[in-house]
């Protein structure tokens, strides 16, 4: 089958839909800003030859004719320059920009997408048509195209039984049918050939605005030649009917796009009596699943409130290997007494690990008690550890047990454990050696409880400062744990994401299914200085605010597009400062800011940073030594 390109042109650079190039192996595309190129790109950044475009082993050839602001080929979330005079091959993941249009395989784009303004989109189709094709019915033959519609009601395939019965009844080859929905088409069913089809906005927005079913064909309408083109891209001459189902009087729920052959004579009468029957039946039935929905949603409200919360342990979602190191740690170690240390930034999920190794414990059915010294004011913070006896100061009426008390049996979890005074120190330390609890008020008592401590500060410094006791430090650090940020560990946004968005509900009751590439790349974008807190509480908003179902990246705070912005000044700055050195210099300069961000980016994991470079540990080690990146080295 042959390959086509599309040419995807941005606002501003005229409305006129671009057609698709139909590739071959037997000529190129001069593509360029001179006029007499077979592809023109009107814009300064374009060259006048800029490149040449081809077909090779069934796939997109692009090749740069040395062009002054280059050829740039996007895969995935990476972009790359095609050198002057090499040619590559594009596939269908990936993209070629020039200037600022963008040129496309037909075949990258999903089944089911979203159409945008002035834009041609190719369709995979999901199923070939069966042959031989049906003659085109009259209007009095409607009745058994509304048992098929009864039978596909009762299939729940209902979209795709509308489309069926049209696509009968106008004797055609094929066709989509586009449900209208908070000013989108989203494309529900498509019958047709195997292989792509093209929707244009430009057909469908006409037929929004034609009360009747109306019919174009090549020869009908010259000034419309761009959708001759597109059609005859299939590999024969097309017309086509377009259709608008209404659910009430001027409220479209749905268009229908069927494809014919040149010539032939569609039952326009019989397809508008079928879109008056069934557009309200559409309507209904989406009206149903919506308040199914909300049923489904309410229900699961009212489970959760007459529920206990489960007992099971909290999940962690995570692939970064310094993160699972940290919760194998963990996991080893919750089985024993030993006091664990837990540092990382806030909320990178010290306290959600703490309340694992308190479940994955022998002590899970004994309390778990969580205290935050950075939230306790310094004159309580004793009372709050340790507890009181009655009169032992002005209010003191009743006995009161401490935290420590409180978690006898079980486990005390400590967060921000560098917040607390030096004389709270001391007495959690000789809590920790002698195992007894001293209260204000000289009351004693013997306790039973495993500490685990947290904080995010750089307690070694605050040592030297002289703000952290010593023997505490090295009391608390019996198992040392480093959680990374979100930050050093991007590969794990897009699982956390699906976590969260689970968890989420709109103020009506009802999920939001989806998030869209161009939303989870600016997430991945995001520095996250509130790492994976943050990540829950911006998806959190981003669902309540939510209105189509779809997280798109319009649906994310405007921080995470500065974000964008600031990360292209700060790579076109970067790379100013390389092109600023003769080269042996800018050459020792990017090795250097490779290597110190490679260490960054793996937490200072020498030896995973080594497979990932592709160098062995002793050349890693050379580059730390040269550059001095020591500091950059995760401390052991």
């Amino acid at each position: 089958m042959p390959v086509h390109a599309v040419v995807i042109v941005p606002p501003g650079f005229g409305t006129e839909p671009r057609e698709p190039v139909r590739l071959s192996t037997e000529r190129a595309f001069l593509v360029g800003r001179d006029a007499d190129a077979d592809i023109v790109l009107d814009d300064p950044r374009v060259s006048s030859q800029h490149a040449r475009l081809g077909l090779a082993q069934g796939k997109l050839s692009i090749e740069d004719l040395g062009s002054r602001n280059g050829t740039w080929i996007r895969r995935l979330d990476a972009s790359e320059r095609l050198p002057a005079g090499q040619t590559a091959l594009v596939d269908q993941e990936a993209s070629v920009r020039i200037g600022p249009f963008q040129i496309v395989p037909c075949e990258q784009l999903a089944e089911r997408v979203l159409l945008t303004t002035n834009q041609l989109l190719r369709l995979r189709l999901p199923e070939p048509m069966p042959e031989p094709l049906p003659e085109p019915l009259r209007e009095t033959e409607l009745d058994p195209l509304l048992g098929a519609l009864l039978s596909a009601a009762r299939s729940g395939d209902v979209w795709d039984g509308v489309l069926s019965a049209m696509v009968e009844l106008a004797g055609g080859r094929g066709g989509n049918l586009l449900h209208v929905a908070k000013g989108r088409f989203v494309l529900r069913a498509s019958r047709g050939p195997q292989g792509s089809v093209c929707l244009s906005q430009s057909f469908l927005e006409a037929t929004l605005a034609s009360a009747e079913p109306w019919f174009w064909s090549p020869e009908s309408d010259e000034q419309a030649s761009w959708l001759s083109s597109t059609l005859q891209a299939r590999g024969a001459d097309r017309a086509l009917v377009g259709v608008r189902l209404d659910a009430a009087e001027g409220h479209p729920v749905g268009v229908g796009q069927l494809e014919l052959d040149v010539g032939a004579a569609p039952a326009l009468g019989a397809l508008g009596l079928l879109a008056r029957v069934t557009g309200p039946w559409l309507a209904a039935r989406a009206l149903l699943g919506t308040e199914r929905r909300r049923r489904e949603a309410l229900e699961h409200r009212l489970g959760s409130l007459a529920s206990p919360l489960p007992d099971s342990a909290p999940a962690l979602i995570g692939r970064d290997p310094a993160f699972r190191d940290a919760v194998e740690a963990v996991r080893r170690a919750a089985a024993s007494r030993a006091t664990i240390l837990l540092r990382g930034p806030s909320g990178s999920g010290k306290e959600l690990l703490a309340r694992w190794a308190h479940a994955a414990s022998a002590r899970c059915e004994q309390p778990l008690v969580v205290v935050n010294s950075a939230a306790i004011p310094d004159a309580l913070i004793e009372s709050e550890l340790f507890g009181h006896d009655r009169g032992a100061f002005t209010g003191a009426d009743r006995d009161r047990a401490g935290a420590f008390e409180r978690a006898d049996g079980g486990t005390l979890f400590l967060d921000e454990v560098g917040d607390l005074s030096l004389a709270a120190q001391a007495k959690i330390l000789r809590v920790l050696e002698s195992d007894e609890v001293v209260r204000l008020g000289g009351g004693r008592q013997r306790i039973d409880v495993r500490l685990i401590a947290a904080t995010h500060r750089d307690l070694e410094q605050m040592i030297a400062d002289g703000r952290f006791r010593e023997d505490l430090y090295f009391r608390l650090r019996v198992i040392d744990v480093c959680l990374p940020s979100l930050a050093d560990r991007r590969e794990d946004i897009a699982p956390l994401a699906e976590h969260f968005l689970s968890q989420f509900r709109r103020p009506d009751g009802m999920r939001v299914g989806d998030l869209t590439p161009r939303a989870l790349r600016a997430l991945k974008r995001y520095s996250w200085p509130g790492t994976v807190r943050e990540l829950r509480n911006l998806l959190q908003r981003a669902v309540v605010l939510d209105v189509d179902g779809v997280i798109d990246e319009d649906d994310l705070p405007v921080e995470l597009h500065a974000a964008r912005d600031a990360r292209a000044s700060k790579h076109a700055a970067a790379l100013d400062e390389l092109i600023e050195r003769a080269w042996p210099e800018a050459r020792t300069r990017f090795e250097e800011l490779y290597f110190r961000e490679l260490l960054r980016r793996h937490g200072g994991r020498v030896q995973r940073s080594a497979d990932v470079a592709g160098v062995d540990r002793r050349t890693l080690s050379t580059k730390i030594r040269r550059y001095g990146l020591r500091d950059e080295v995760r401390r052991r």
